[in-house]
C-alpha cells in the first residue's frame, strides 16, 4: 500500500483534496537516487505553493536488486530503505566530514541507478557508522533501539548473516543458522558483532537523516 504525506491547507475541512503521486527515489540527486534530503524539502515547499495538500509516496522499506528494487517486494514491513538516507543530511549533523559526499561518481540524469546509488551509499554509510562508534553512540539512538527492539535485533541479525553469506536466500544458508539453533547462531553473532555489522550501519545513520535542513521548512 502506498502511503500519503499530509503537506497542509485546509482540504481536511471541505471533505476534498488534491495531491501528487512521486515516489521518493524520483526526486532529483547526485548520489543517484532520490532520498529525504534537501529536494524532498523544496517538493513539499512546491506542492504547499500550489495548492496540493497530499503527497503520495509507494513504500520506504528496503528494496533488493534481485527483486528489481520493488517496494513492493521488501525483506522487512518495519525498516527503511537506506537508499532514502541523505548524505547531505549526514554531513548536515555530523555524521560525515565535509566534503565525503561531494563527489559522487556520474550517475545518469534521467534515471535511477540502483546498482551504482548502493554501492556509493553504502560506502557513505559505513563511514557514518565508523563515525559515530568512535564517538560512543548517543542517547536518541539508545532510545531507539529500545523502543524497536522487537524487530530491530532480528532484522539487523538477518542483513548482517545474508550479507556475510554473500546474499543469498536465508533457505540456503546452513541448516543451523537456517533453523536458528543457538549453538550455531552465538558464535556468527559474536563474529559479526566484532566487526563491521551490515545490519547496524543499516539502521543507525537513518535517525539524523529524516530530519529536515534547516531553512526548507517553516
Amino acid at each position: 500500500m502506498s502511503e500519503g504525506l499530509p503537506v497542509g491547507g485546509d482540504a481536511a475541512a471541505s471533505g476534498r483534496a488534491s495531491g501528487v503521486l512521486l515516489h521518493l527515489t524520483s526526486l532529483p540527486s547526485p548520489y543517484g537516487v532520490g532520498d529525504m534530503g534537501p529536494e524532498a524539502y523544496r517538493f513539499v515547499e512546491f506542492l504547499a505553493r500550489s495548492g496540493q495538500s497530499i503527497w503520495q509516496v509507494l513504500p520506504l522499506n528496503p528494496t533488493r536488486v534481485e527483486f528489481g528494487n520493488s517496494p513492493y517486494f521488501c525483506p522487512s514491513v518495519f525498516a527503511g530503505n537506506p537508499l532514502l538516507i541523505s548524505p547531505d543530511l549526514l554531513v548536515r549533523d555530523g555524521f560525515l566530514a565535509e566534503g565525503e559526499a561531494g563527489r559522487p561518481p556520474p550517475f545518469p540524469g534521467d534515471r535511477v541507478d540502483y546498482d551504482g546509488a548502493t554501492r556509493f551509499k553504502e560506502g557513505l554509510l559505513r563511514r557514518a557508522f565508523e563515525l559515530f562508534r568512535e564517538r560512543g553512540g548517543d542517547d536518541e539512538y539508545d532510545l531507539f533501539c529500545r523502543r524497536h527492539d522487537y524487530w530491530l535485533d532480528e532484522y539487523a541479525l538477518f542483513s548482517a548473516v545474508r550479507e556475510a553469506r554473500g546474499g543469498k536466500g536465508w533457505s540456503e544458508w546452513p541448516r543451523g543458522i537456517r533453523d536458528r539453533n543457538e549453538s550455531d547462531l552465538a558464535p556468527l553473532k559474536r563474529e559479526l558483532e566484532g566487526g563491521d555489522c551490515p545490519g547496524e550501519v543499516r539502521a543507525v545513520p537513518l535517525l539524523p537523516a529524516v530530519g529536515g535542513p534547516p531553512g526548507l521548512l517553516p
